[in-house]
């Protein structure tokens, strides 16, 4: 799932504060820790490549790239900082190249908000909310019909200027399941 991806590129920037997926079941970790949600996905329209070279024949790679926006929110005593600090982590180096490994793109990060969150009566949790957009491209292969061999024979009559060719001609087309 695409939620774990983005969970295990996120980890290393934020550790070794917790990050869990929001909205499951189980307890909190105690003590600081966040959560991350998709908001939205938009799945762009798909790409066909050609048949792959290398790949079995009549295979295929079906992609579509999608853009979404990630909410970050970091609960417990120094939320605010350690959201804001973490997100600009973001354009290390080292987590840029964890990002690409993991296929996703972060965009700007939106303004780091404070909105505490009533947990009783009386007691607030202090929290820190971000959205982040981020992208990434998932791919599907599909197995298709090939012509494998094309068979016939050619007639030449007269001067190479004008040829023409008689049948018989064949195709073979491999119907791949």
């Amino acid at each position: 799932m695409i939620e774990d991806v983005i969970l295990a590129a996120l980890a290393p920037v934020f550790a070794p504060t917790p990050l869990i997926i929001a909205n499951e079941n189980g307890p909190r970790p105690a003590g600081l820790y966040g959560t991350i949600r998709i908001e939205s996905m938009h799945r762009l329209p798909s790409h066909t490549g050609p048949l792959a070279e290398g790949e079995p024949n009549g295979t295929r790679t079906v992609s579509a790239h999608r853009t979404g926006m990630l909410e970050l929110q970091m609960f417990g005593a120094a939320a605010y900082d350690t959201l804001d600090l973490g997100v600009q982590k973001f354009d290390h180096d080292e987590n840029l190249e964890r990002f690409e490994a993991a296929g996703i793109v972060f965009g700007a990060v939106h303004d780091v908000e404070n909105l505490p969150v009533l947990r009783n009566a009386s007691q607030f949790d202090p929290r820190a909310v971000v959205e982040i957009p981020f992208s990434y491209t998932r791919a599907t292969s599909e197995s298709v019909s090939w012509i494998d061999t094309v068979e016939g024979e050619a007639t030449i009559e007269g001067e190479i200027a004008s040829v023409s060719i008689t049948t018989p001609f064949g195709v073979t087309i491999v119907d791949n399941p």
